[in-house]
């Protein structure tokens, strides 16, 4: 019988798949997800990391960052496993690829969870919902505030009807697209990596970003940070936008200018905003905490609605995530390519024969 090969996992906990784990690979569990663990820090540091992926095969990484220091000093490593749909914001794909070390990711853990949230976000850009549930809390339903409630009928919008405008159609855009779909709207996106087909099948039409804006009742932005996105809607798109429009962000806060986002709401460019995320530590890429000086908080609570980075949470995530990677790592080891993969030129790199081709196809 074949010796199990050894896994270091950080990954987010789930007691089904640690029951699957420990029947496949000899388990090391550590990180903030395990509470029995060593190291409970938010994300290990590589000092605190390098010696538990000492002699492992398999990192399934949840998000401790993999570095070309840790890549070059955990020689035995041959595989990394992320949990991440964007493993570059964890993992240093330059360095494993340069290494031989081949990254795969899940593509989708958390489809149903982001796409839920914005729609509720949506809706909640179209009815005045926080406001009229704090509202009765506090003073009740009653003769006295029965008219003012009724008076509140004209901030309320259908979304029957109403444009969609996506910026970004990846499978978080699309999962939301159907959701809305369903509810009657009609989309407008802008996606220059999106096929036409997809597109089309989605009953979407690609349209330029200057036009999607212009167009688009919401707009919600469904899109990766890189170059040519980093603060992509800046003062220029909002005046594009109409003074109806409502901007939804459960993307990345990087691909809205802070300063353009925040003269929009306040001088009415747009009607209503809401985000889910926020700005970064360039270094560590962890959440910047905010406080009472941050601009967002001179905004009424009316005009934009804030919830604290949950769009991908959800309890089933941490089954998904899994269910998702099996089919890649059970693929790799018997040899096959068909794989959800961040870096499949790792298999020309001429270190791969050292590395991950060691696993590629042994069972």
């Amino acid at each position: 019988m074949m010796e199990k090969l050894k896994m270091l996992w950080t990954g987010e906990y789930n007691q089904y798949w640690e029951q699957v784990f420990e029947g496949k690979f000899d388990l090391v569990k550590a990180g903030r997800a395990f509470p029995d663990a060593d190291a409970a820090t938010h994300r290990m540091t590589e000092d605190e990391l390098i010696p538990i992926l000492q002699g492992q095969d398999i990192f399934l990484d949840g998000y401790d960052r993999v570095t070309q220091r840790v890549v070059s000093e955990c020689a035995d490593l041959k595989l990394v496993l992320s949990i991440r749909d964007g493993p570059e914001e964890s993992v240093d794909i330059d360095a494993c690829t340069e290494a031989g070390v081949p990254v795969l990711f899940p593509g989708g853990r958390c489809i149903h969870s982001v796409a839920e949230l914005t729609t509720a976000l949506i809706l909640m850009c179209a009815k005045p919902i926080l406001h009229q549930v704090n509202k009765i809390r506090s003073e009740g339903y009653n003769e006295k505030n029965k008219k003012a409630f009724a008076a509140l009928n004209s901030e309320y919008f259908e979304v029957y009807g109403k444009t969609l405008g996506m910026v970004g159609l990846g499978r978080n855009g699309q999962a939301l697209v159907r959701n809305m779909t369903a509810m009657g709207m009609r989309t407008v996106a802008y996606d220059p990596y999106c096929p036409e087909e997809t597109a089309k099948s989605l009953g979407v039409t690609l349209l330029p970003l200057d036009d999607v804006l212009r167009q688009a009742d919401y707009v919600v932005l469904a899109a990766r940070v890189t170059p040519e996105t980093s603060r992509m809607i800046g003062a220029r798109e909002f005046a594009l936008m109409k003074p109806t429009a409502c901007l939804i962000n459960t993307a990345r806060s990087e691909l809205v200018d802070l300063d353009a986002f925040v003269n929009a709401l306040k001088t009415n460019q747009i009607r209503k905003a809401a985000t889910d995320v926020y700005e970064k530590d360039p270094v560590t890429k962890v959440d910047i905490p905010l406080d009472d000086n941050h601009p967002y908080f001179s905004i009424s609570p009316d005009k934009l609605i804030m919830t604290p980075h949950m769009a991908g949470m959800s309890v089933e995530r941490a089954y998904h995530v899994y269910e998702l990677l099996k089919p890649s790592y059970e693929n790799f080891l018997k040899g096959s390519k068909e794989l959800v993969i961040k870096n499949p030129e790792v298999f020309d790199v001429p270190a791969f024969a050292k590395r991950g081709g060691k696993l590629f196809g042994i069972r």
